[in-house]
């Protein structure tokens, strides 16, 4: 059955990105909340012409939408390959490949008080590929990756 079809994200300010080019596709990734919400991460044209990556939190029943924490700091760029999952209290997270660190794995979360994106940890000492990470029902993130250094897979855990 059809969710939704053809959706258009928008921008930080609540216009609809009508770009062609607008949506990256490097590393689309989605989770689903206990109440049924879906979280979407994706690079886009959220805040400027740059592809910067953002969770939104997409409602099925009344097809609104809502940016997650802010636009990050992320871009699609030097940073394109991220996940996101939710823990077993519905608060999303983020891994991702950082560019800037010798392409390390990171982790970052929704900070319950403020609402907003914590400050970005690396649990690699190693460049890796594209994260896909997570939770099992004990509210533990598995983050997998392919190790860019000898091209065999690791499994990371957090939290």
């Amino acid at each position: 059955t059809t969710i939704v079809e053809d959706l258009k994200f928008k921008k930080a300010d609540g216009t609809e990105l009508t770009e062609t080019s607008a949506i990256h596709t490097y590393s689309l990734d989605f989770d689903v909340a206990s109440n049924g919400d879906i979280y979407i991460s994706a690079g886009c044209h959220f805040l400027t012409e740059d592809h910067n990556v953002a969770v939104v939190r997409y409602r099925p029943s009344d097809q609104s939408q809502t940016i997650i924490g802010g636009v990050t700091s992320r871009i699609m760029n030097d940073d394109r390959y991220f996940s996101v999952a939710l823990d077993a209290n519905d608060i999303p997270y983020l891994a991702f490949r950082n560019h800037a660190d010798g392409d390390k794995l990171y982790i970052q979360y929704i900070d319950n008080k403020t609402k907003t994106w914590s400050t970005p940890v690396a649990i690699s000492d190693n460049a890796v590929g594209a994260p896909i990470m997570r939770f099992n029902e004990e509210g533990k993130a598995f983050i997998g990756v392919l190790n860019d250094d000898n091209r065999r897979v690791q499994v990371y855990t957090a939290k």
